[in-house]
């Protein structure tokens, strides 16, 4: 009989709740693994089957060799920070003691024979993630998204068999591939197996998460563990930014001389893609690019998929539907573009990924439109929790003159950049909100004082206020606030669902998108 394995999850929230429910259903068929207690400062955690010992206790029976470590894992949550100092104590003592340091969701890809798509990126992981799970569903793959995005992997395979899935498309924000890589940099013990992606991507990098990690070398280095989980055999996928980075954070470190060779190798993310139009009528069916051409300023069409009669008769009884058009736009197009790349190691045309999407329902709160009210359009771009995120919006929106709601809970910006940021768009006019509010507004008085109105609104009911008075017909009025919603709201959801609710509330006769 094998020994069994001895588990420790430190902390107790959502991941940590989903290795508990994993580790109790894997003993419960007979499989040798125990989960001793949690590692939690509280003491109520609602389960009574369950023991719980503190940080420094435990630290300390491990220090004083009073508690036994062989065949010992500690599982982490993803958001323990890693300045946190018995998480720091706990590094030093693994080696010595032989415990092994692990990720939620590398215990639940543990026996998994699927196949693995890791996702991370600082914007749009959620979107691709979820676009290829309905992409390979439509074509007949059993996928499922998981990890930073509803169901951890634990989470699922606590109720699920592991041969219920053909692909699991995990979503990694850095938080969890700085546990995970950390410790592979580092010569920790391991578990058995810590490669685990068939195929993987990172979107982009840009200024995200400082407060976490403290500065961004420390953050582009979390995004590039994700190297560290490639088969041997596996496909990478970088964008411009992604490549630059981990080059510049490499370039002159010998030890990394095999992941600069990965970074060099790896395929490309299209990102001058302005739209990209999906569309289906009787008897036509077409897929259609849309680039900007850089000297030119201007947009070239490029048809990459047309189709008549046959085709078309099938994607109208399995859509059931007549007419249908999809369109993506900046980011979202250039996703697309990666998932048709994707979709080709499971066998899938261009064709199949194309109509799959005439499905596919974007997800909330990301330049979803709200209400059209006196002819002023409603953006709800809540999720836009990053510079970068809000310069996707604002090229999105170029179109028109942009009223810009920004601010809430600081992840360490640099506020100075909002100006030149701001800088060249069709924004007229910024309504600033939040625990950093007033220091965004202060920058941008001070430095974009000649081509730009600044409104220090604290509210964000204040500031859809505010914006439905200064807009025009025409205009844009977007949330995307470039900041956590932690200071005001719990989640970037419900900041979301309150500003919908708000503008709904500006007329009786508005017109939902």
């Amino acid at each position: 009989m094998s020994a069994i394995q001895k588990y420790y999850i430190w902390g107790w929230g959502r991941s940590a709740h989903g290795a508990a429910r994993y580790l109790q259903s894997q003993q419960s068929q007979g499989k040798a693994k125990k989960l001793v207690a949690i590692i939690s400062e509280k003491k109520d955690i609602s389960d009574n089957s369950i023991s719980v010992i503190s940080p420094s206790e435990f630290i300390e029976r491990v220090s004083s060799q009073n508690l036994a470590t062989k065949n010992c894992s500690v599982i982490f949550s993803p958001g323990l920070p890693p300045s946190d100092p018995y998480y720091t104590q706990l590094r030093s003592l693994a080696s010595r003691e032989g415990i092994i340091l692990q990720s939620a969701f590398e215990l639940g890809l543990e026996d998994f024979r699927g196949r693995v798509i890791a996702v991370t990126g600082s914007n749009g992981k959620s979107s691709v993630v979820t676009m290829l799970e309905h992409v390979l569903l439509q074509n007949n793959i059993r996928a499922k998204a998981l990890g930073n995005i509803g169901l951890s992997v634990c989470e699922y395979f606590a109720a699920e068999p592991k041969d219920s899935l053909d692909v699991i498309i995990l979503e990694l924000s850095s938080f969890q591939l700085f546990h995970y890589g950390w410790k592979l940099s580092n010569s920790l013990p391991q578990p058995q197996s810590t490669k685990f992606w068939d195929l993987a991507c990172i979107l982009n990098i840009s200024c995200n998460h400082l407060d976490w990690h403290g500065d961004m070398p420390s953050y582009v280095q979390a995004k590039g563990y994700i190297l560290q989980g490639l088969k041997k055999s596996a496909l990478l996928w970088l964008d411009s930014s992604s490549r630059a980075s981990l080059s510049e954070l490499h370039a002159n470190n010998a030890a990394t001389s095999s992941e600069r060779k990965v970074i060099e190798q790896a395929r490309g993310i299209h990102t001058d893609l302005h739209e990209l139009k999906i569309t289906l009528t009787a008897d036509r069916a077409c897929h259609v690019i849309c680039k900007k051409d850089p000297i030119q300023k201007t947009i070239i069409t490029e048809p990459v998929v047309e189709s008549v009669n046959d085709k078309t008769n099938t994607i109208h009884t399995q859509l059931g539907i007549n007419d249908a058009e999809h369109s993506f736009y900046a980011h979202d197009a250039s996703y697309v573009q990666l998932i048709s790349e994707m979709a080709k190691e499971f066998n899938l045309s261009q064709f199949q990924v194309s109509f799959a999407l005439l499905s596919y329902k974007k997800l909330a709160h990301r330049m979803e439109p709200v209400a059209i009210i006196s002819e002023i359009t409603f953006i709800d771009d809540s999720k836009a929790t990053s510079l970068s995120a809000v310069s996707a919006a604002l090229s999105a929106f170029s179109h028109s003159p942009i009223h810009l709601i920004v601010g809430g809970k600081s992840k360490s910006s640099d506020f100075s950049l909002w100006a030149e940021l701001l800088k060249d768009t069709s924004v007229v006019r910024v309504y600033c909100i939040g625990e950093c509010g007033e220091k965004i507004a202060y920058e941008l008085e001070q430095q974009s004082a000649c081509y730009l109105e600044v409104e220090h609104c604290f509210t964000l009911k204040a500031s859809v206020l505010a914006s439905y008075r200064c807009a025009k017909k025409g205009d844009c009025v977007i949330l995307s606030p470039g900041c956590s919603s932690l200071d005001q709201f719990l989640n970037f959801e419900q900041r979301g669902e309150c500003f919908k609710k708000i503008v709904l509330g500006l007329a009786p006769d508005c017109h939902t998108r």
